[in-house]
């Protein structure tokens, strides 16, 4: 799995590394990316791209001085998809309800 180490620490991802418009799913407590694992493959022609992020169920330690506050995530995510040279996005987030 890929890894991009940003600010914070490490962010393992998936891309499926399609042509087409982006598309960054997000995930909540105590999930994963693969919350998406039914939805990517029925998006032919969308590039997907499913950060873990660190809700729970991420594999590597963040930081020691993460700030891992919802708004923490929030820049986190934005250092994601700007570290991964994106543009144009559409996200995709859910959580429990």
């Amino acid at each position: 799995m890929p890894r991009i180490e940003l600010s914070s620490g490490p962010i393992d991802y998936q891309d499926t590394g399609s042509e087409g418009p982006v598309l960054v799913f997000g995930h909540g407590l105590p999930m994963n990316e693969t919350q998406w694992r039914k939805v990517v493959p029925l998006l032919d022609g969308y590039r997907c791209v499913l950060p873990t992020l660190p809700l729970g169920g991420h594999r590597q330690p963040m930081n020691s001085d993460a700030d891992l506050s919802q708004r923490g995530v929030a820049r986190l995510l934005g250092e994601f998809i700007e570290g991964l040279g994106l543009s144009e996005v559409t996200l995709v987030l859910n959580d429990w309800g």
